[in-house]
């Protein structure tokens, strides 16, 4: 009998050594449960604040798209006027340069002229003064 209520007070205490151990690790692993479902909420109020944050964003986007068209809709005549005298000036400017660019030519082409009748002028004069010289000594008697 003694053998018996020892074995009885062994499996006694297994069976409470395994409850406890048992009603602990379900603490500890509530607990961990209990801070991941707190982490995991507090990311879904966040999640969706800014998904309400959002649609109100959206939405009034979607408020203010016919103020916007309308408001396009003006400028896009000016922005076509002003479009069409960008491309007037492109052309005025175009012509310009290539007006530029002829009288430069010209300019050069008078001006390789001019040299070449300063040089004739040069020689000329010398000539005359050559001629005169011979006229005052040939005068002279």
């Amino acid at each position: 009998m003694e053998k018996r209520s020892l074995a009885w007070k062994f499996i006694f205490s297994f069976v409470l050594l395994i409850c406890m151990l048992t009603t602990v690790w379900y603490t500890w692993h509530s607990q961990v449960l209990l801070a991941t479902q707190r982490k995991l909420t507090a990311q879904l109020d966040t999640s969706q604040k800014r998904e309400v944050k959002q649609q109100v964003e959206y939405d009034q986007a979607l408020a203010d798209l016919p103020v916007a068209l309308a408001l396009a809709a003006e400028f896009v005549p000016q922005a076509d006027a002003l479009q069409a005298q960008v491309d007037d000036l492109k052309v005025t400017r175009k012509a310009l340069r290539t007006e530029i660019a002829a009288n430069q030519e010209a300019l050069s082409l008078l001006d390789e002229e001019r040299i070449a009748l300063v040089d004739t002028l040069r020689a000329l004069q010398a000539d005359l003064a050559t001629c005169l010289s011979t006229l005052t000594t040939a005068s002279m008697p």
